[in-house]
């Protein structure tokens, strides 16, 4: 199961943001995520009443040379805001990401926010350096993904 957006953004594998002249596609080392930030003034596809998805509708603009990216439209998720916080997160759930360059170092902060589990926004500030080097494919083997739920005892009856 993919992990959601701000969570995602503090793991440990590498990431991508490409610039198209009506979006911007960040891609995701960890689990292959791929997210499209449709630029406004663009036009780009309007989510449904129904589209709600793990990563959201994200819609970015532009202030200076800063990124901002606002998304919406969030599954439920009991992991939504830390995957090892396990802070959950609901369809209201808003992330804000402002995104900026200071010499060789992409600086990104992110606002949180879930009116239903968060009594004040969340925030996290973060700094990667360029890594220059092409994403490697995730290649998550189903098996052993599988792995770690042997060693947990179930909570349902044998089936005898």
């Amino acid at each position: 199961m993919q992990i959601p957006i701000p969570a995602l953004m503090n793991d440990d594998y590498d990431f991508q943001i490409t610039q198209q002249p009506d979006r911007v596609i960040i891609r995701y080392e960890k689990m292959d995520v791929v997210r499209i930030v449709w630029l406004e003034g663009h036009g780009h596809p309007k989510p449904g009443a129904y589209d709600y998805t793990i990563q959201g509708h994200s819609i970015g603009r532009y202030e200076g040379p800063r990124l901002v990216v606002e998304t919406t439209k969030f599954t439920p998720d009991s992991r939504g805001f830390n995957s090892n916080r396990f802070i959950p997160a609901t369809a209201m759930k808003k992330v804000t990401e402002t995104y900026w360059r200071e010499g060789d170092v992409l600086k990104m902060q992110t606002v949180s926010v879930d009116p239903l589990v968060l009594k004040q926004p969340f925030r996290w500030d973060y700094e990667y350096s360029d890594r220059k080097e092409e994403l490697t494919p995730y290649d998550c083997d189903p098996e052993d993904s599988r792995f770690g739920a042997q060693f947990h005892k179930s909570i349902y009856p044998p089936d005898n």
